[in-house]
């Protein structure tokens, strides 16, 4: 499905963390958010997940737009670089962690 953010920008009070990005990702594609930090890389992320509302702008997946879409409504999934989240998991078992809640069945998991 096509993920494209149109025009998004995220502020935070006086602080503009993205500014009016403008984002095309083909469905299959891979793209990296290089920068440093406090650049707005995470906030992007955020923004595509539903984690953040855009002041500005919209996220469209395939097409419509889901700036009004709830997090768990929107078939996006997140890790962050933190090991915060499940510190005794390795990374297999961290991803896995969220397909079994979804009830995915084991050999569709292993793959």
């Amino acid at each position: 499905m096509k993920l494209v953010l149109e025009e998004s920008t995220k502020r935070f009070g006086d602080l503009v963390a993205v500014d009016n990005l403008n984002l095309d990702i083909e469905d299959g594609e891979i793209v990296s958010l290089l920068g440093p930090s406090g650049s707005g890389k995470t906030t992007v992320l955020n923004m595509i997940s539903g984690f953040e509302r855009p002041n500005h702008g919209n996220v469209y997946f395939g097409g419509k737009s889901v700036n009004d879409i709830h997090p768990r409504e929107r078939n996006v999934g997140m890790v962050f670089q933190e090991y915060a989240i499940f510190t005794t998991m390795n990374a297999y078992e961290n991803i896995a962690f969220g397909l079994r809640v979804r009830k995915i069945p084991k050999r569709q998991i292993e793959r």
